[in-house]
């Protein structure tokens, strides 16, 4: 249990117990340990109070392949997301399909080239190519939550750098960068991210111990200046 009232508490057990009760034998395979590591280490918990006091939260997910994710994390908070999906174009293709045919009840939109946008300030998913990400206007509010997981292995050192200034320009004093991706490989990402960004917590799941051989490390990064 992290006890200090700037950090995230955590009771490992009870935690457990609620990712199980919110259905996550029911996720897709490649998923569940994700959201149970986002369960069992507090994320869920803090978005689900912001969502109490604000009416919607903000996520930016880098890398969101063709939408599962976001699907999941939005139907636990009941939709009241405003949730923007960054990706290459061709893989935001497919992601436009799946997510335009389920039910969520809020709209799906494609940024598409032009003027410059805004992330949307109510429930909405927004599908935004990485060739467009420039283009984001200055964020008056931070998000809540950054998403990464795999992808930012996959890059190049100079894409690296351009995400991490991205991702902590946009979660500011009090958002959250949730990441998943193999650190001991030539990029040395922990390096990287260390240099922009301070690591709340290594995260682990009861429900999934050994996550960490399939998928590689999970840790939760903030700002140096962050508040709960």
């Amino acid at each position: 249990l992290l006890g200090k009232p700037n950090q995230l508490k955590i009771d490992t057990m009870n935690k457990t117990i609620e990712a199980l009760n919110a259905g996550i034998s029911k996720i897709k395979p490649g998923y569940q340990q994700i959201v149970a590591l986002m369960y069992e280490n507090g994320i869920i918990e803090l978005l689900q109070e912001r969502l109490s006091k604000s009416g919607v939260v903000k996520i930016i997910e880098i890398g969101g392949g063709y939408g599962a994710l976001a699907y999941y994390l939005m139907k636990i908070l009941n939709f009241e997301v405003s949730y923007s999906l960054v990706d290459i174009p061709e893989s935001l293709a497919f992601s436009s399909i799946y997510c335009g045919c389920l039910d969520m009840g809020i709209p799906v939109k494609m940024v598409r080239e032009g003027s410059d946008f805004c992330i949307n300030s109510d429930p909405s998913l927004t599908l935004i190519p990485n060739v467009f990400l420039d283009k984001l206007n200055t964020l008056d509010e931070p998000v809540d939550l950054c998403i990464n997981t795999l992808s930012l292995a996959e890059m190049s050192p100079v894409q690296v750098e351009y995400y991490c200034n991205f991702i902590s320009r946009s979660i500011g004093s009090t958002g959250l960068f949730f990441e998943q991706n193999r650190h001991a490989n030539e990029l040395k990402l922990g390096v990287t991210f260390s240099r922009y960004l301070k690591r709340l917590r290594k995260c682990n799941t009861a429900l999934l111990p050994n996550f960490a051989e399939l998928r590689g490390e999970a840790n939760i990064w903030v700002n140096s200046n962050w508040q709960k």
